[in-house]
């Protein structure tokens, strides 16, 4: 009995400061979405005129500005791609710990965690925790307990280990590339980082590798000029 009601306690205090940082970074997304469809709007009208200029722009061969305008490509519908793969297996897990501790309606909740699973910091917890205070508040400590356990320790961590793992499958890039550019890119800036994170690391070591084979053909003229 005195187990769980300090239990009890721990959990209430863990919801109340979880949700705090829910707003916090609830605040943070909206400014992200703004910047996102500024830039969007502008991409949509001017985008070609960019690409354009940065193609022009690039110390690149025709074949080679071609291969890393088709990685970039791939990269980004390999970020999407992986998002939503990733919410849909979040979604099923945080479905089936609703159902498991009887919650009514886990399909409905679970399409609305798919939603939420998209958005980075917020996600699942959004719906899974206030479900866990519910039954915390109706005397199943129990059942609240093991939700809010559920929904911190494996829904909500389990993304960043398959999110990587889809994203490197679809852009043939090597996972510690994806995953340090997906962790790195979330923690400098948030949601865009999702994006741009592994795209940045990625089109580094496509330039490094571009470097290695230019000095080496370089390196094939010199010898060549040598013996002549």
């Amino acid at each position: 009995g005195d187990a769980f009601r300090q239990a009890g306690r721990w959990f209430a205090s863990y919801i109340a400061s979880a949700s705090r940082g829910f707003l916090g970074n609830a605040f943070r997304l909206f400014y992200q979405l703004i910047v996102i469809a500024v830039a969007s709007f502008f991409m949509l009208r001017d985008g070609h005129k960019i690409l354009g200029y940065v193609r022009e722009i690039l110390p690149l061969s025709s074949d080679e500005r071609d291969e890393i305008f088709g990685k970039a490509k791939q990269m980004l519908q390999s970020v999407v791609y992986g998002i939503t793969f990733t919410a849909g297996i979040q979604a099923f897990l945080g479905g089936l710990g609703w159902w498991w501790v009887g919650l009514p309606s886990p399909a409905l909740f679970a399409g609305a965690m798919f939603l939420l699973a998209m958005i980075p910091f917020v996600g699942t917890p959004m719906v899974l925790l206030p479900g866990a205070a519910y039954l915390f508040t109706i005397g199943k400590t129990g059942p609240a307990i093991f939700l809010a356990l559920w929904a911190l320790l494996v829904v909500s961590t389990i993304d960043n280990f398959i999110r990587p793992l889809f994203i490197s499958e679809g852009s043939k890039v090597h996972i510690l590339i994806v995953f340090t550019g997906v962790v790195g890119g979330l923690a400098a800036w948030g949601f865009i980082g999702l994006f741009t994170g592994p795209l940045i690391l990625s089109m580094f070591f496509f330039f490094l590798d571009s470097y290695r084979r230019i000095w080496q053909r370089m390196r094939g003229d010199d010898q060549d000029s040598e013996r002549r």
